[in-house]
């Protein structure tokens, strides 16, 4: 590793001779994986993990293409009026079927109205259990033993218990048989409400078609004019498919959420254990509220030199992710913050370094004297366990696939970002006076006895400071 990191060096060198060269470059990367990852969508498709050839899922496919996506769109249709509904029901669905999207594919393959209950009414003791067909031949068999009895004329009924629990095995029966053969049309109890289940042509998690789809069908229900077929006529569209949807904006809503939160958490705590090392080297064990304040012109640069080439490396690899996959599942939909934790460590330890070798080496030593002793030790850890999530590659499950590929590029990503670019950043920072690592001025005595007189004061100011921005920043953080 030494001897590639000794060649890697010259590499290194150039990037400090160009700071912004190498930040430009690093930033069109960046872009150009930010807009690539804009495409990406989330399938929550638990199917879409199963591997094409799995005849389960082949079978699943061809379903769908005969009949349509397993998530419906519903049609409800409400009047007081049970022919009204159906009339309108008759003259949506003709033109529902006509609807064609810009690429000339139709919106639905079929509609799902009236349901043909002669044949089950005919039929239905094929469509009986065991059970069943063993308890209608009990009743048969008693109602026949009842009829002969009560044909004898001098029979007496004394046993009105065995004539109730007969009836009510009889009432069983033809609830069974009603709810076989079922309704003719999908309606609600009181027949005021009228259910048209129309089944789309495009994916459940495209939600473009989605929308579209949603949006085309509510355009074409009010050209038809709903009070024309009965003054309190309403339509509502519901079904599975926008059910989908809410739940695809959902899981995006708290992926980014919980991404955003996470990130802010993290960066208030690592920029403030810099901030204080920052200002335990220039104060040493004393106390200045004068130096902490001016410590306070650092954070933008912390805060940069941590997030900024972390943000290079996600939206690159979320690009990355696009050109293989071209969406995330439930599986991997949650990566950025796992590559944000993982990733981060590599810039706190190679910071960390440069800190400490920049008290006795210029700007460019002490990268270069950084990057050949922590630079490897991060280029190992990261190529280990980049190695490891790799491996999952080799699983048929594309949900551990998708995540090792995903995982593996980010860590990869990482180790280049601060191995690399963040050296670009330290350079331009430090010219630019936003970072001067190697300025250590100890205080005059003078400084010393004036900030010994005011210590008890001063902490006592620093530490409702500290929990007024704690509390700031854990208010925001629960409302974000």
């Amino acid at each position: 590793m030494e001897t590639i990191f000794k060649g890697l060096k010259k590499i290194l060198k150039g990037i400090i001779r160009f700071p912004v060269t190498a930040l430009l470059g690093s930033l069109i990367l960046g872009v150009l994986g930010f807009l690539l990852a804009t495409n990406l969508r989330i399938d929550t498709d638990l199917s879409e993990l199963i591997p094409e050839d799995y005849s389960s899922v082949q079978a699943l496919k061809k379903l769908q293409e005969q009949v349509g996506a397993e998530h419906e769109v519903a049609v409800i249709i409400e009047s007081p009026s049970f022919e009204s509904n159906k009339r309108f029901a008759e003259a949506l669905i003709p033109q529902v079927l006509k609807m064609n999207q810009s690429s000339g594919n139709p919106y639905f393959i079929r509609a799902e109205f009236r349901k043909e209950i002669s044949f089950i009414k005919e039929n239905a003791l094929y469509f009986a259990t065991d059970r069943e067909l063993d308890e209608l031949e009990d009743y048969l068999k008693q109602r026949i033993k009842k009829a002969k009895e009560e044909a004898n004329p001098f029979y007496i009924d004394l046993d009105e218990e065995e004539n109730s629990e007969l009836d009510s095995l009889g009432n069983e029966l033809n609830a069974l048989y009603d709810d076989l053969v079922g309704s003719e049309y999908p309606t609600s109890p009181d027949s005021t409400a009228l259910a048209v289940k129309l089944f789309p042509s495009g994916s459940q998690t495209d939600l473009t078609f989605i929308r579209n789809t949603y949006s085309e069908l509510q355009t074409l229900i009010d050209g038809m004019h709903p009070a024309n077929f009965h003054p309190e006529m309403k339509i509502v569209l519901a079904g599975r498919l926008i059910r989908t949807l809410i739940e695809v904006q959902t899981i995006t809503r708290d992926v980014f959420n919980s991404f955003g939160t996470g990130i802010v958490m993290l960066l208030f705590f690592v920029v403030l254990y810099f901030q204080y090392k920052s200002y335990r080297t220039h104060a040493g064990d004393y106390f200045s509220f004068r130096l902490l304040i001016k410590q306070l012109k650092h954070i933008p640069a912390h805060v940069l030199i941590l997030a900024l080439p972390m943000a290079f490396s996600l939206t690159l690899t979320f690009g990355i992710a696009w050109l293989a996959y071209q969406k995330l599942t439930i599986m991997t939909a949650t990566l950025g913050l796992l590559l944000f934790g993982m990733g981060i460590d590599f810039g706190i330890h190679f910071f960390a370094r440069y800190t400490e070798e920049r008290e006795s080496y210029a700007v460019a030593d002490a990268l270069i004297k950084t990057f050949m002793t922590t630079g490897q030790a991060i280029a190992i850890v990261g190529l280990t366990t980049a190695a490891a999530f790799f491996i999952l590659m080799l699983a048929d499950f594309k949900g551990f696939s998708e995540f090792g590929f995903i995982a593996g590029v980010g860590l990869l990503l990482s180790i280049i970002a601060y191995i690399f670019v963040l050296p670009a950043l330290l350079v331009l920072l430090e010219k630019m006076g936003w970072l001067n690592l190697s300025d250590h001025p100890r205080k005059s005595p003078n400084d010393i006895d004036h900030d010994k007189k005011n210590l008890h004061t001063n902490r006592k100011l620093i530490l409702s400071y500290v929990i007024i921005a704690i509390a700031l920043i854990t208010t925001a953080v629960t409302i974000i």
